[in-house]
């Protein structure tokens, strides 16, 4: 095997980047502890009222505790399956419940987010239809990290005005 066959060439290495924890739970934890929250409010204003007994209530707020920590835990194990593969031929957006493979010349822009998770998003023709994909859930500041390398080096066009 000559040196030459050894080496991979820089430019087909892939690199994968994964959601940060913050970017894409923070909301959700937030929802899920209101909603626990608001649970346990009931449970003990239906308590305070007669409407049933202490067993009743505190079976209200197991259940809310435990629906709270358990859709936490199934948001964790999505966020933990979802990453952004960046290649010479183009990008990979995987997610639990279905794959973009997009190439370089089907990446369009880069916009604003106008809805959670804030930041921006990279715009992407996917069989004739238009996808956003959450740059900023990757990194919080997308624009200083290795994946803004990634992209200047394959699209250039994203950084143009």
């Amino acid at each position: 095997m000559s040196l030459r066959e050894f080496f991979v060439p820089l430019a087909s290495v892939a690199h994968v980047y994964r959601l940060t924890w913050n970017s894409t739970t923070s909301l959700w934890a937030v929802a899920l502890a209101a909603l626990a929250v608001a649970l346990a409010d009931l449970a003990l204003l239906l308590l305070r009222f007669g409407t049933f007994d202490a067993s009743t209530a505190v079976a209200m707020l197991n259940g809310a505790g435990m629906g709270a920590f358990t859709a936490a835990l199934i948001r964790a194990g999505l966020t933990a399956a979802t990453d952004l593969t960046v290649t010479a031929s183009g990008i990979t957006y995987r997610t639990p419940f279905s794959a973009y493979v997009v190439p370089w010349a089907e990446i369009v822009a880069v916009r604003p987010a106008t809805f959670p998770p804030r930041g921006e998003r990279l715009l992407v023709r996917d069989a004739g239809r238009v996808r956003a994909i959450p740059l900023s859930a990757f990194a919080r500041d997308w624009r200083a990290d290795p994946l803004a390398d990634d992209l200047r080096r394959h699209a250039p066009w994203l950084f143009l005005g």
